[in-house]
This record gives structure tokens, sequence and C-alpha cells, in this order.
């Protein structure tokens, strides 16, 4: 078996025992994180139907020309005429179809700008330079139609004076020399009133009106669609969307069917446990009777627990179709204190061994594979494998109401059942106080968890390998600090175990017993879910009531409870003192 850097990625952990931080992820953004494939897909599609409508639209291309006024008073008129209904007929006459024009100020206060679309540049071009050139020859007539009168008697003055002159002319060649002075003084006048008559005239058709500042050029590039900018526009409203669709999917299918669920808990039946796989039909058809009905329930509890099969895989099979529905209603997916709800299950029984109590380490032997325990390890393993829906329990935390549970038998037992299924398991010793795992396994205590934290020893180092255990490793609690508490707290802690969780598929923790402010209180709050060990005989139900609503408070996932320890005939009293002291632990 490699060492601990060999199994994981380079860049998690190097030889000085640095780990990649992992950052604990809020329970505000657990939805996201949960629903971050719909997010992306949604996103996604959203996009690419922006791209694609674009791709699929018209190129439309954009012309401009500039019209100047006179004076910056006269482009409000200007800008009205350019709309009229009069001037746009007669552009859809010329040019046999319905202009595209919009009018727009322009960057100057005498400049009026004329905007035209078309499906090609030169189109778009030569139809803003024709709606102005017909503009401006309406403003042309409708000037010489108001001054038309005057410009007809001004022109006929200066034809009649211009015939006097050409008369004078005449008269002035065919007149002797000494009676020439006076022709050519009468001509003289007549040709300074026919210059002035030219000035008037000139002032009456040469009246100041718009003209084209810039005529339009053909665009070098269309105007709409944009692809570009239309599909990063998708991306984010894709993004919002998807947003919206996982907190509606979050809350509607999560939410809401939990709800529900925990509303019906009080008439349910009691749920079965673990063990008790073959009556696992008999509590969906008794709903309707909350009353005496659920009392004869024990009975298939005790008898169905004994017969486990005889594999290592088989309990693991037989125990998931029963384990998912009781935590199937999305366990990670709503707030612990709904998830919880009235209803803990029971996840197994473990029988009592006689022979642990002596000298001999409480461990599976491989020798043994058909032992009540053995097959009842094999069945919890198969359970938890299973526990989360929409991923694989990675951290575990177990921990008990009271000492003397049998938590630390039941962390080394799962963890080398889970190991010889082919998972590759790390067990971590958390109990700083009272460390008891490396005693379990018969391994050294020099260096451990305290040790890494500590930045004494790398993690490399400090994690050891199991003996005869090859996808099994063990961080032992190491060195007891003199503050193990504020110790845990620190953020350093949320590194170490998140290395762990990069390196193996499971990581088992063994913490103290469940108490308000406790140490395992920290450590099942940065962990998947916690599993409470329940190993008391009598007097458990209302410590182990209180161990679950701490883990509640803490917002721990409490994925069930383990009867340890149990014996043949101690199993109906068990069960009973626990359906009678703490209904919130369901049992058969």
């Amino acid at each position: 078996m490699g060492s601990w850097v060999e199994r994981g990625p380079p860049t998690t952990i190097d030889d000085h025992g640095a780990e990649l931080r992992h950052p604990v992820v809020p329970r505000s953004v657990r939805p996201f994180q949960r629903h971050k494939g719909l997010i992306a897909l949604t996103t996604v599609a959203v996009a690419a139907s922006a791209l694609f409508a674009s791709l699929a639209q018209t190129k439309v291309y954009r012309a401009t020309a500039v019209v100047r006024v006179p004076s910056s008073s006269q482009t409000a008129g200007e800008m009205t005429q350019l709309r009229s209904a009069k001037l746009r007929a007669a552009v859809a006459q010329q040019a046999g179809i319905e202009p595209k024009v919009t009018i727009e100020r322009g960057s100057r206060a005498d400049e009026v700008r004329v905007v035209a679309k078309a499906d090609t540049a030169r189109g778009a071009a030569e139809l803003a330079n024709g709606y102005v050139a017909v503009h401006l020859a309406q403003v042309s007539d409708a000037q010489r139609a108001a001054k038309a009168s005057q410009i007809s008697d001004v022109q006929s003055r200066i034809a009649d004076t211009q015939h006097q002159i050409d008369a004078l002319t005449g008269e002035i060649a065919a007149a002797r020399p000494q009676a020439q002075g006076p022709l050519v003084a009468r001509r003289d006048a007549l040709q300074r009133q026919l210059s002035d008559l030219q000035t008037q005239l000139t002032s009456l058709t040469d009246v100041p009106g718009p003209v084209v500042a810039a005529a339009a050029r053909p665009p070098s590039s269309a105007s709409s669609p944009q692809p570009v900018r239309n599909t990063l526009i998708g991306l984010l409203v894709g993004l919002v969307f998807g947003v919206l669709v996982a907190l509606g999917v979050d809350y509607f299918f999560t939410r809401r069917p939990e709800e529900a669920r925990v509303g019906r808990a009080p008439s349910r039946p009691p749920l079965v446990p673990a063990a008790a796989q073959p009556q696992a039909a008999a509590p969906p058809a008794a709903p309707p009777q909350p009353q005496p009905q659920p009392a004869p329930q024990p009975e298939p509890a005790r008898v169905a627990e004994p017969a486990p099969a005889p594999t290592i895989t088989a309990p693991a099979a037989e125990e998931e179709p029963e384990a998912e529905p009781e935590v199937e209603p999305e366990v990670e997916e709503v707030p612990v204190s709904e998830r919880s709800g009235p209803g803990v299950p029971v996840l197994g029984m473990i029988p009592a061994v006689p022979l642990w109590r002596g000298r001999e380490r409480p461990l599976l032997r491989r020798d043994q594979p058909t032992m009540p325990a053995a097959e009842a390890y094999r069945g919890l393993a198969g359970t938890l494998q299973h526990i989360l829906p929409h991923r694989p329990l990675r951290s575990l935390v177990v921990t008990s109401p009271a000492e003397g549970d049998g938590r630390t038998t039941v962390v080394a037992n799962l963890g080398i059942v889970l190991a010889r299924a082919g998972r590759t398991v790390v067990v971590v010793d958390c109990d700083l106080r009272n460390p008891q795992l490396h005693n379990v396994y018969g391994l050294p205590n020099e260096a451990g968890f305290t040790s890494v934290l500590r930045g004494e020893a790398p993690l490399s180092r400090a994690v050891q390998d199991a003996p005869d255990e090859p996808r099994l490793q063990v961080l032992a609690a190491g060195p007891t600090p003199p503050a193990p508490g504020q110790l845990l707290s620190a953020q350093r802690t949320v590194e170490v175990l998140a290395a762990l969780q990069a390196q193996a598929d499971v990581v088992i923790i063994d913490t103290p017993i469940m108490a308000p402010g406790s140490d395992a209180a920290v450590v099942a709050s940065i962990s998947d879910a916690a599993l409470v060990i329940a190993g008391a005989p009598s007097g458990q139900a209302g410590q182990l009531a209180r161990a679950v609503d701490i883990l509640d408070e803490i917002e721990g996932l409490v994925v069930g409870v383990v009867l340890n320890a149990v014996a043949d005939d101690e199993q109906d009293g068990r069960v009973a003192m626990l359906r009678k002291d703490m209904p919130r632990v369901s049992l058969a």
C-alpha cells in the first residue's frame, strides 16, 4: 500500500504537510452547488438560443445622411417636415418600397440625422440620400410657390426694361453724335434699373433653406443582428434564469415534499430498522391506524435481524431499498431542523460480542465472516453508502450521548467493513481528550491529528496504515493539546478534514460524546452527516434525544441511530423504551 501522498493529487498535500484549502460552503450557497449542472445547462441553452436566433435573422444595414438648417431654431420644424407622411409617400412612390427611415437630432444644434435601414449596405445609403433629395426638392418647390407672384412681376419688369435698353441701343447707333448724349444717359439709367431688378429676383429665388451637410455612405458592416452581443446577453439572462430555476427546484421538489412528509410523520407507523428488511412492506399499509396498531411491530425486527446473508455484499444490497426510502427525501437539500424531522431512523442493531469484553481487540476477524456482528456491520455499511440521494457519503461523524456506548468500536469496525468492500477509508480520532482509536488498532499515538493541526508533523507522516487492511488508514488523535476545543474550532481543522476527503472515498471521524459546545458538535458542523450510537441498555432515551437536538441546532445532518451491543434478551426492551421515551426515534 502506497503512502498517503501517493494516492491523491500531488497538488493537494506536499511533503511538508501543507494541504489544499477547501473553504466551507455556506448553507445559503448549497442549493446552487447542488444544482450547478442545471444552472450551467440553462445558461448554455439560453445563450445558444440567442446565438442561433441572431444567425437566423436577416442582416440590416444602417446609413446616415446629415441635413443642416440655416438656424438652430429651425431644427424642430425641419424634423417635422422630414417625418411628414407627404414626404414618405413621395419617396415610396419613387423608390417603389416603404422607406424604413428614422429622424434623429444631430451632433450639432442645427443638424438633423436621417437614418435609413435596408438589407444591403448600398441600398441603405441610396435610400438615405434619396430621402433627403426628395425633401430638399419639396422645400424648394414650396418656397417658390409662396413667392411665385412676386417673382413673376419682377421677371416681367426685367423683360420690359431689357426691351427698352435694346431699343435705345439701336437709336444711339443711328443718331448723330450731337444727339447721342441724352440717349446714352437714358440707356445707362435703364441698365441700373435692370441690375436692381435682377438683384431683387435673386433675393426672391435664393431663400436660405436646408442643405446636405454629409451624404450617406454604404456601411462596412451590418448594424443587426449582433451575434456576439446577443450571446453575451443570453449568457447573463440564462445565468439569472438558471439560478431562479435552481431555487424553484430546490424549494418545490425538495423543501415542500419534505415539509409535507414531516407534517404527516406523527400519523405514520414507526420506521423499520435496516435489519428488519423482510417486513418493510408492512408500515405503509397501516397509516390510518395510529393508536394501538403499531405496538406489535417489534416482532419483525426480532425475527429478521438474526438472518442476514452470509456474503459481504448481500446485506448491503438488502439494506439499500429500506435505507433509501427512509432517508431519500433530499437529505442534504433542506435545513437540518426539517431534515431530521420527527423521525430519526434506527439504521441497525449491532449484537453484543462477549469476547470483545475481555482482552481481545474489538475488531472483526477475517476468519469469522458470518458472525452476527459482522453481518450487522456489513448491513450498516451498505445502508450508509446510499444514505445521501445525490452523492456518496464522504465524511461521517460518529458520536454518542454518553461514555461507554462503544462509538470507537463502531468507527473501527465500520472502517474495516467499508475497506474490505473496496472503498478507500480513513478513520480519524477527534476525541482529543480521551483518544482510544489507536489502541483498538494497536498503533502508536506519537503523531496524529493534533500534530498536523499544530504544524508539528505533515499529514503524510501522521496517517498510518491499519494492520492487515490495505485500503484502510488511521489518523490517531496525537498528543493531547492544552485546549482541544480551541484547536478543533480553528480553520486548520476544516482544511485537514477537507484534504482527507479529497484523498479517500470515506472519512469516518470518532468524536467525544455529544453535548452543547462539545468537540463533537464542532466537528459535526463541518461534516456531511452524523451517526449517533446508543449503547446503554437503559436510561438512554433522554440523552439520545438531547444529542439529536444538539446536532439539529448546529445544522448537523443526523442520518440515523445505531443500537450497539444489543443482547438477544434486551432487544424488545430497548425498542420499547426508546419508543416510549423518545418519539423522535423511529423504531420497529
